[in-house]
């Protein structure tokens, strides 16, 4: 019971300041929260882990700042495989564009040297 009362305590003293500090890293609102909730998770479960001396507010915020690099290199890596995705769709859109864009000009030069081979009075 004294576990669930301690937590309390320290999770309502720093609640705001991990917050509002992992929210100006990230820069995302649900990140956070869910950066939030892995820190007290593991907070509540190293509780009686954490050696005496150690301030809990430094404990949480080291926590804090692993917890954003892990979602920063995930969203690092997400965005390079889209990024890979995207360039790899790019080049299969030049490919056909380019194509098209051939065919295109070979009909163009059909049509013109077909409207030139008319009379000139039936060009219109």
């Amino acid at each position: 019971m004294q576990d669930i009362l301690d937590f309390t305590l320290y999770y309502n003293r720093y609640k705001k300041k991990l917050f509002n500090y992992t929210l100006r890293m990230t820069g995302n609102r649900m990140a956070t929260e869910d950066i939030l909730q892995t820190t007290f998770m593991r907070f509540y479960q190293n509780m009686g882990n954490i050696r005496h001396g150690v301030a809990i507010e430094f404990w949480l915020f080291k926590v804090v700042r692993n917890e954003i690099y892990t979602w920063l290199r995930s969203k690092k890596r997400v965005s390079e495989n889209y990024l890979s995705e995207d360039i790899s769709e790019l080049a299969i859109e030049s490919e056909g564009s380019a194509d098209s864009q051939l065919i295109e000009s070979e009909k163009k030069e059909i049509v013109l040297k077909a409207v030139n081979s008319l009379l000139p009075n039936k060009r219109k």
